[in-house]
Order: structure tokens, then C-alpha cells, then sequence
């Protein structure tokens, strides 16, 4: 179906009884696609020339049989061939068809080609470098085996030289060898004489030996009473190190002690002030300070707890009770304390009179006089007592 066909020289009946006559009974199969990789561009061009001109044939029937039917009125016929020119042209469509599928088929073939085409190139640049390299590589090894070959030459060079000395080596070390013995036969003759003379010396030196092996032993047994005599001072020494240990340790604790008690004295004299701190002594109504080479009453208390009193006191009234001072309660004993005193009546200081002074608790100091006695003064310079604790 791929060329048009020619009309016959007896008309048109014929024609399209050959037409009708020619066409098959049954539907043929559908064409089978065709396969990306066959066919190529020059078959694609053919197939699609063959197509066009079916094309034309099949415009030429219509046209034809339109024209039998206006002329003839043949209708059944008319009808027949424009039936045959449509199968005609179904074929023609799938003429067409084919055809394209063939023309992408081909422009994908074309495309793998050229994608073939380029890697080929490609791999021909790599392979011209692969080669460049590899030449590269052969002219170095060339060079190094060059140089290798005179290197070579060189060390045989050197070889033979070093065997020549060997060989000279060889000849001296041979000489060397017979005067060696020569010497030796010379040797033999004269080992009596040399023997003798060893003896000798090996004596001399055995004697030598002894001797300086007794010194050694006195020197090794005065070294170990040395060594017992410093184990010995090493051991009092130690002994009198642990006793001046001892000592310190005791000592140390004395210090402490001691430092302790300083702490408690220097304590109890911040409370009650120093030995030179005299105070004045409140007097009765009655009494006064006696003034002249006395000093005021007073008193003071020192670090151990001891107050002393100080001065002379005079009566002022004729009518006095026995309280003649008092004293702060801190001051004052733990209990009554009784002391002699001097007292005197009237202006005679020469006429003295025994007479007790009473401390009490609460601090009161008494004049004791005794009886039928008025003193008129009273001495109490250097009276002590214990306060409160």
C-alpha cells in the first residue's frame, strides 16, 4: 500500500472491481510498533514519502469516485469505492502514524549516538594523556637506567680496586704471618730463661699480696671497733636526745602552765588595778584625817587579794560611837577580822593604848577601845586583811 496504483485502459468498472476484488475479507493485525533501536533517519525519511504519496491517492480516489457517481449514477459502486478510499485512507493514517514513532525512535537513537559519540571522544583524550604520561614515565625510566648503568660502572670500577687491595691485604697479612713465626720459634728457645724469671716476680708479687692482705684484716678489725665505739656514742647520743625531748616537752607544758597562770594574773590585775592605786577611805561622822607627817586614811587592794590600810584618823565629837569607817562591800573580808592598833587620849602621843579594829563583812570598820578608855585617835598604818573573793 505504500504506491498509489494506476487506472485501467477499460474504465472505471474494472478499476473498481480490481479494488473490490483485492481487498480482504477480514481485517488485518494492526502494525507492530517499532522498536527504539531500529530503523534510522534515512528509513524514516522513505517511510514518510510513501505516506504522502499514498495520501495523494487516496484524495485522487474520492475525488474520482465523487465524479463516477455525478456522472454515471452508479451509487452502489460510488458507495463501494469511497468505502475502499476511506480503508485507504485508515491505512494511510496508520501509515503516518508508524512513521512518526519511527522519526522519535530515530531521534533517540540519534541522541544515544552522540552521548556514545562524546564519551568515545573523551575517552580518547584520556587515553592520549594516559599515553603522554606513560611516555613521560618511560623517558625518566630511561634517564634512571642511564644513570644506574654508570653507577654500575662505578662500583665495578670501585670493586676491582678494593680487590686489588684485598690482594695486597692478603700478601702483607701472609708476610706478617711467617715473622709471627719466626717470633715464636725464637720464643721457645728462650722459655726457660723467661719461665725462671716469672717464678721470681710471681713470688715477689704472692709475698707483696700477703702482706698487704694482714694489713687489710688490722685495718678491717680496727674499722669495726671503730664502727662499735660510733654505734655505741650514737646510742647515749640518742638516749640524750630523747631525755632532752623529754625535758623540752616538760618544759614546753611548764611554759604553758605558766602562761596560763599569767593570763589569769594579768586578768585579776586589770580587775583590781595596781599596787600603787590608793584609795581614799570613807570615814564616820565623827572622824576625821589626824594630818601632820601621817598620810590620809586609805586603802588598796594588790593582784593577790590582800587590802592594806594606810594613815592616822582623829575624833572630831565628843560623843562618837565605835564606827569610824567603811569600806566599799568588794573590798570588805569574807568574814569579821580583828587587829591591834595603837590609839591615844588627848595630846600625848607618847601615852599609847592597845585597842582592837574590827572589820566586818559589810565593810564597817570598828574601834574596839578598851573599857573606860576615849580615844581620841587612832594609828592604822599597815593593817592587812584578805578581801572577798
Amino acid at each position: 500500500m505504500g504506491k498509489s496504483r494506476e487506472l485501467p485502459d477499460d474504465g472505471f468498472e474494472s478499476f473498481f472491481e480490481d479494488s473490490s476484488a483485492k481487498r480482504p475479507s477480514e481485517p488485518e493485525d494492526p502494525p507492530r510498533p517499532p522498536s527504539p533501536h531500529e530503523g534510522t533517519n534515512e528509513g524514516g525519511a522513505s517511510k514518510g514519502s510513501g505516506v504522502l504519496t499514498t495520501a495523494v491517492g487516496a484524495i485522487a480516489i474520492v475525488a474520482l469516485a465523487w465524479w463516477v457517481k455525478e456522472t454515471n449514477g452508479k451509487s452502489s459502486q460510488i458507495e463501494k469505492t469511497a468505502s475502499d478510499a476511506e480503508t485507504v485512507a485508515i491505512d494511510a493514517r496508520d501509515l503516518a502514524s508508524e512513521a512518526e514513532t519511527k522519526a522519535i525512535s530515530a531521534e533517540s537513537s540519534a541522541q544515544l549516538a552522540k552521548v556514545v559519540a562524546d564519551g568515545a571522544k573523551q575517552a580518547a583524550l584520556e587515553a592520549d594523556t594516559t599515553a603522554g604520561a606513560a611516555k613521560d614515565q618511560a623517558s625518566r625510566a630511561e634517564i634512571r637506567a642511564q644513570e644506574l648503568v654508570g653507577r654500575l660502572g662505578d662500583f665495578t670500577q670501585l670493586a676491582r680496586l678494593s680487590a686489588d687491595d684485598a690482594l695486597q691485604a692478603a700478601r702483607g697479612a701472609r708476610d706478617d704471618a711467617q715473622q709471627a713465626l719466626v717470633a715464636v720459634d725464637e720464643l721457645k728457645a728462650s722459655i726457660p730463661d723467661v719461665t725462671a724469671l716469672w717464678e721470681q716476680q710471681a713470688q715477689a708479687s704472692l709475698n707483696n699480696a700477703s702482706t698487704q692482705a694482714e694489713n687489710a684484716i688490722l685495718l678491717a678489725r680496727e674499722a669495726s671497733l671503730t664502727a662499735a665505739n660510733a654505734e655505741r656514742q650514737a646510742a647515749e647520743i640518742s638516749q640524750d636526745a630523747e631525755s632532752i625531748k623529754q625535758s623540752a616537752t616538760t618544759a614546753l607544758e611548764r611554759v604553758a602552765t605558766l602562761e596560763s597562770q599569767l593570763a589569769l594574773l594579768t586578768e585579776k590585775l586589770d580587775e583590781i588595778g595596781t599596787v600603787e592605786n590608793w584609795s581614799t577611805l570613807p570615814l564616820a561622822d565623827a572622824w576625821d584625817a589626824y594630818n601632820g607627817e601621817f598620810p590620809n586614811p586609805g586603802f588598796r587592794r594588790d593582784w593577790s587579794g590582800t587590802t592594806r590600810l594606810r594613815g592616822a584618823l582623829k575624833r572630831t565629837e565628843a560623843e562618837a560611837t565605835t564606827l569610824i569607817a567603811r569600806l566599799p562591800s568588794e573590798i570588805a573580808p569574807e568574814e569579821t577580822v580583828r587587829r591591834r592598833v595603837a590609839v591615844g587620849n588627848g595630846t600625848d602621843a607618847t601615852k599609847l593604848i592597845a585597842a582592837f579594829l574590827r572589820i566586818e563583812p559589810n565593810g564597817e570598820i570598828h574601834l574596839d577601845a578598851p573599857a573606860g578608855v576615849s580615844a581620841d585617835w587612832a594609828l592604822i598604818d599597815g593593817i592587812t586583811f584578805s578581801s572577798k573573793r
